[in-house]
C-alpha cells in the first residue's frame, strides 16, 4: 500500500513538472522573438503592388530584411538623400527627397531606430509657421549620434528608374543590408524636379 502511494505521488509530481515546463515555454519571455530575425519577414514578390514611392521603399526594406547582417537594432540610423549614380554623387531631385522620407517611415515601422538629424533642438516661431526642421548646419548639432547611415542611388533607364539602397556602418564603411527595385517610367517627372538648394553643409 505504501509503495502504491509513493508511486502515485511520484506520478503527480512528474505531471506537475511537465505542466510547469510547458507554461514556461509559452511565456512572453520565452516566445518573444528578437527584434530582427534574418529571413523570417514576409517578402513582397509582386513589385506591381507598390502604387507610390512609399510602397517602393517598403519593398526595398523587405529586401534588406532578407539579407541584413550584424546590425544592432538599438543603434541609430541616419537616412540620407538619394543621389544620381551617374553624377558626382551630389545631384538630386524631388525623387531623392521623397525616397529619403519614405525610408525614414519604413525603417521606423520595421522596428529600427532612425535619427532625424535635420531637427533642431528648439522650435522657431515665425509668421509663416512654427518650425523645428532646418538645413542650416549652424542650427543643428555638431555631431550626429548615428552608428549607421542609409544611403541610396538611382539611375534613369529606358524601362524606369533603377534604385539601390543600403545600410552602411559609418565607422567601418561596412555594408550591412541592401535593397533594390525599379520604379516605373511614370515617376520620371519626379526626377526632372530639382530640390531648392540651401547652401549649407546639409544640402541635399
Amino acid at each position: 500500500m505504501n509503495i502504491k502511494l509513493v508511486l502515485l505521488m511520484l506520478a503527480v509530481a512528474l505531471q506537475s513538472c511537465s505542466l510547469t515546463d510547458n507554461k514556461g515555454d509559452s511565456s512572453p519571455a520565452n516566445n518573444s522573438a528578437h527584434l530582427y530575425q534574418p529571413g523570417t519577414m514576409q517578402h513582397s514578390q509582386d513589385r506591381h503592388l507598390a502604387q507610390n514611392i512609399q510602397g517602393y521603399a517598403k519593398l526595398m526594406v523587405d529586401d534588406m530584411a532578407i539579407n541584413m547582417r550584424n546590425l544592432d537594432p538599438e543603434a541609430k540610423i541616419a537616412v540620407t538623400t538619394f543621389v544620381r549614380i551617374d553624377s558626382d554623387l551630389t545631384q538630386t531631385s524631388a525623387l531623392s527627397l521623397e525616397l529619403a522620407e519614405a525610408f525614414m517611415s519604413e525603417l521606423h515601422r520595421f522596428g529600427l531606430t532612425t535619427v532625424d538629424f535635420k531637427a533642431a533642438d528648439y522650435i522657431r516661431v515665425t509668421d509663416n509657421g512654427d518650425f523645428v526642421m532646418t538645413r542650416d548646419y549652424l542650427e543643428l548639432k555638431e555631431n550626429i549620434s548615428a552608428s549607421y547611415a542609409l544611403l541610396g542611388t538611382y539611375l534613369v533607364q529606358h524601362n524606369g528608374i533603377s534604385v539601390h539602397a543600403r545600410i552602411v556602418e559609418l565607422s567601418s564603411q561596412t555594408v550591412l543590408a541592401t535593397g533594390e527595385t525599379t520604379i516605373p517610367p511614370e515617376y520620371l517627372r519626379y526626377v526632372s524636379r530639382n530640390p531648392r538648394k540651401s547652401g549649407s553643409h546639409y544640402e541635399s
